[in-house]
């Protein structure tokens, strides 16, 4: 019998086996190895996307109140026992909290709405005039979140930024956060 006929037909050697199984292990370990990576790539772009569209629809809230506030109402309807006498639209204006008077959000009523930061969240307080809760940032509606530093910056009719340098920390009204401005 020819031994050198019948070796085809016997198929694969265990050192072939072994060879054949540790190459492909190592092509599905590197495999796993980009696909891991990759999953790590997209949870941290998908969390700044998030951030920033949290971010952006806070400051299109902010920026639509703060274009109607300083429309007081009361000063246009018929009845003028209801009139504000020399009402301050900007009530709180400092590098981290702004809060603004007037009728900004369409209600028919002027409120104070104040924004501000709470740890990580950024806050929207709507109260009415005169009130401490009007002035303090531990409850409202949440803006945005994970958000870190916001800043408020203030810029007079030539566009120059108030203070001039604005550095932080300041307040352009004399007034913080808690106490009732007069």
């Amino acid at each position: 019998m020819n031994y050198a006929l019948h070796r085809k037909d016997q198929g694969h050697s265990l050192l072939e086996t072994i060879v054949s199984l540790s190459v492909f292990l190592l092509v599905l370990f590197a495999v796993y190895i980009v696909l891991q990576s990759n999953q790590t790539i997209y949870a941290k772009g998908e969390g700044k996307v998030d951030v920033q569209q949290s971010a952006r629809a806070a400051m299109d809230q902010i920026s639509t109140l703060l274009r109607n506030a300083g429309y007081f109402p009361e000063n246009f309807d018929a009845n003028p026992v209801n009139d504000l006498a020399n009402p301050v639209a900007i009530q709180v204006a400092t590098d981290n909290a702004l809060a603004v008077y007037g009728d900004a959000d369409g209600s028919g009523t002027s409120n104070v709405f104040l924004f501000c930061l709470n740890g990580t969240s950024l806050i929207r307080v709507r109260a009415a005039v005169g009130t401490p809760a009007a002035y303090t940032c531990d409850q409202g509606q949440v803006l945005g979140l994970n958000i870190t530093n916001p800043r408020f910056a203030y810029f007079d009719a030539n566009n120059n930024p108030i203070p001039n340098p604005p550095t932080p920390p300041y307040q352009l009204d004399g007034e913080g956060l808690g106490p009732v401005p007069p």
